[in-house]
């Protein structure tokens, strides 16, 4: 364990949190175990992001839809590999994201303002 404690100069209590892991701190050091999640964060707040905006549309089912918006298909279609569909639809979204977070960045640097994925996902649909 790890305890953490930020000294923010406008505040009068340091914020402290704790990092639980089972590596020694013969494996990784403190510090190093602090940058490690803290780059973990910044990556799983990106896939967070990334589902949020694009929403892919992911599924479990091996099976044929039986409904299409409420209507039985028109032809039904053979069993897919679930797991090989979902698998390029992920990566899709991800070259999907990765235009839209250039676009973000872009945009960050020509007003110097912060911009969201979302403003600038809907910006490119239009």
């Amino acid at each position: 364990m790890v305890l953490v404690v930020l000294e923010r100069k406008d505040e009068l209590f340091p914020h402290a949190f704790w990092l639980v892991t089972s590596w020694s701190k013969e494996q990784m050091p403190a510090e190093a175990l602090l940058e490690h999640y803290r780059q973990r964060g910044t990556a799983e707040g990106h896939f967070g992001e990334l589902m949020d905006v694009l929403a892919p549309a992911l599924s479990s089912a091996r099976r044929p839809k039986s409904k299409y918006r409420g209507q039985p298909p028109v032809q039904r279609a053979v069993s897919i590999d679930a797991f090989a569909n979902n698998e390029v639809r992920l990566l899709l979204n991800a070259l999907a994201y990765n235009l839209v977070h250039a676009a973000r960045v872009l945009m960050e640097q020509a007003t110097g303002e912060g911009w969201g994925c979302s403003v600038c996902a809907s910006g490119c649909s239009k």
